[in-house]
């Protein structure tokens, strides 16, 4: 059953923002101007939202080295992580941002601007009382694909059941069902994360829903 919200979603915020005991490496508003520095550039723009330990940014980074890769997360210590990794291997052309996804992506994209959205493995929030904290609902669509240029793509990747018809509804329902939304057959260029080969392990199937804007 589809979760009906056009309440904007907290995400990663309130429920999951951690303050740990440890000084932060760096500096939300600094990131942020970074990025918003960045795209100033003429780039190709990618968004991964909540990238985790940052393998799947690092891998697309990797292979399109001339594209620019921004993403966002709500764990400092992911943050950190990525900024070490990207430091190693001399990668400059991803930009990290820290805090609430849709907050971050409100402020930071105009309309029009994003090339491909990209969330993989997103917190299923399983429990019926805590559906309203997923990612995706009519609030959010809406916002990213008005953030999506006109030949984007959007990449929503879980192995969750009722999380991937879920979505493949908010799909539908964006398009007005004048689109056959359908699971893809294929990942696309989505690399294997830590949450795929556990997934994996337990048997799960993955569902993918690629959908171009």
């Amino acid at each position: 059953m589809l979760i009906k919200n056009k309440v904007k979603p907290k995400f990663y915020s309130s429920h999951r923002a951690r303050n740990g005991k440890e000084k932060n490496l760096f500096l939300q508003e600094e990131l942020f101007s970074k990025a918003k520095e960045a795209l100033r550039a003429n780039k190709k723009v990618s968004l991964e939202i909540g990238f985790g330990d940052g393998k799947s940014v690092i891998d697309m980074a990797t292979k399109k080295y001339e594209d620019y890769f921004f993403c966002v997360e709500s764990y400092h210590k992911g943050v950190e992580i990525l900024i070490r990794e990207t430091k190693q291997r001399n990668l400059n052309n991803i930009f990290m941002l820290y805090g609430d996804a849709i907050d971050v992506i409100e402020r930071l994209f105009d309309n029009k601007t994003i090339n491909n959205i990209f969330i993989f493995f997103p917190d299923p929030w399983p429990k019926k009382r805590h559906k309203k904290r997923r990612v995706l609902n009519e609030y959010s669509m809406n916002l990213l694909f008005n953030k999506l240029r006109d030949d984007g793509v959007f990449h929503f990747a879980t192995d969750n059941i009722s999380y991937a018809y879920e979505t493949r509804s908010l799909f539908s329902n964006y398009f007005s069902g004048n689109r056959k939304i359908n699971f893809s057959a294929h990942r696309g260029d989505r690399p294997i994360t830590k949450y795929e080969k556990k997934a994996l392990v337990k048997k799960n199937i993955i569902y993918d829903i690629i959908v171009k804007s």
